[in-house]
């Protein structure tokens, strides 16, 4: 196989992923698309579509609304990966916060396009 035409090939398929991954960012911050909806859609999307932080990632309301999130309190080990949606869902199941301020948590994620980072502190 000819080394230059697997590169190009593959400049070709990042490209699309890239453009794909645009694509979807529009509809996860379309407002006029229900809250339900997107983060429906954004749970069920593939892990390549979404990014993952490689640093702490602080949700808006961490500073105003609610305390910060002490990550080690929540059993998390440094350098750990923290999947966000699943602690979203977490804390909506066991009612640790607000409807209100889960929803602008599941908002913050939408419009970050981020499912997880790392516990860097």
């Amino acid at each position: 196989m000819n080394l230059q035409l697997l590169i190009e090939r593959a400049f070709k398929i990042q490209t699309e992923l890239d453009n794909l991954k645009h694509e979807f960012e529009i509809f996860l911050m379309d407002e006029t698309i229900p809250l339900v909806t997107r983060w429906d859609i954004f749970q069920k999307s593939p892990e390549l579509l979404k990014y993952k932080n490689n640093y702490i990632f602080l949700f808006a309301v961490e500073y105003n609304e609610i305390e910060c999130i002490d990550w080690v309190d929540e059993g998390y080990d440094k350098y750990a990966t923290i999947d966000l949606i699943d602690f979203v869902n977490i804390a909506e199941q066991t009612n640790r916060y607000s409807p209100d301020i889960i929803s602008k948590m599941k908002i913050d994620l939408l419009h970050s396009n981020c499912a997880s980072c790392v516990f860097d502190w």
